[in-house]
């Protein structure tokens, strides 16, 4: 670790002195803000498909968020295996509540449940197949600003659907540029964790290009990762249970500058446990744009 800190370290101290002693003109940078008219929310259908070959697998634990607001919780103390869904449809909303405070809305809109019979791995077909909510169901709801910080404190999961969907960076930035992402795929370990976590996240302005339209394209990247190595010492008791987990993200967006919204934003999500609670998913998701309808305008709570 400590090498690879130096390194990039190495690579920015250098860079910043060209041998040539011309000083390197930087990028102009550029805001990138949500741009919701009052009578016209911004609506995008959210696709969450299982990869092939990964059968989604979970343990119900309290001490976990859920993935994409879906897994229940149990305070059991020997969770039940549990099959996620193959595919998940949600609707994500964002309206006008006044001049600089927005409203999101994700919405469950439909869930292929995955049949543990029809599995592949021994695993997944003693596991029981998840009851998703009903179609309706809100998953998550926030308000936030125009520049993408999100203003109401959310349980984890809802926290990171809302900082996926419409999370941006703060402050104008150039191509090049990097901000940190606040989502987190696994969570707090709890009291009786002992271990160690490493994180790596940034989003990164990679390009900005004109499409067919003639339209400024923001092109952003993000990557996750998360990685937990320890044990679980319950109180009260001389055992330890090894444990440990992997989570990770990589995306990318496509942004309309003008418009403030986006074309386009596709990424994979997974997340592999071990030990005392168990859980191998990965899912591939694209949001794309609905067409514009009539819908009730959004309030923040």
């Amino acid at each position: 670790m400590a090498s690879l800190w130096w390194g990039a370290l190495g690579g920015i101290l250098t860079g910043a002195a060209p041998a040539s002693g011309v000083e390197v003109e930087r990028p102009t940078p550029v805001e990138l803000r949500w741009k919701v008219p009052v009578a016209a929310p911004l609506r995008y259908t959210l696709t969450a498909t299982s990869l092939p070959g990964r059968e989604a697998l979970t343990q119900l634990d309290s001490t976990r968020p859920g993935l994409w607001g879906l897994s229940p919780r149990t305070r059991e103390p020997r969770p039940e295996l549990v099959l996620l869904p193959r595919e998940v449809v949600m609707t994500a909303e964002l309206a006008r509540v006044d001049a600089e405070d927005l409203a999101a809305r994700v919405t469950l809109t439909r869930v292929e449940v995955s049949s543990p019979e029809g599995a592949s791995s021994k695993d997944a077909r003693r596991a029981k197949a998840l009851v998703p909510p009903v179609a309706g169901t809100v998953l998550a709801h926030s308000s936030l600003m125009d520049l993408g910080i999100i203003t109401r404190h959310l349980p984890q999961e809802q926290h990171n659907l809302v900082a996926l969907l419409f999370e941006l960076p703060a402050r104008p930035v150039a191509v090049g540029d990097t901000w940190a992402l606040s989502m987190d795929l696994i969570g707090e370990m709890g009291f009786e964790w002992h271990g160690e976590r490493e994180r790596f996240d940034q989003a990164r302005l990679t390009a900005l290009e004109r499409d067919a339209a003639g339209r400024t394209v923001a092109i952003i990247d993000f990557t996750l990762t998360i990685r937990d190595a320890g044990y679980y010492e319950p109180l009260l008791s001389r055992r330890r249970f090894p444990a440990s987990d992997t989570a990770s993200y990589v995306g990318r967006g496509e942004f309309l500058v003008e418009e403030g919204r986006w074309k386009r934003l596709s990424g994979e999500i997974s997340i592999q446990a071990k030990g005392v609670v168990r859980m191998d998913s990965a899912y591939r998701f694209v949001l794309e744009p609905l067409e514009p309808a009539r819908f009730l305008p959004l309030a923040a709570e």
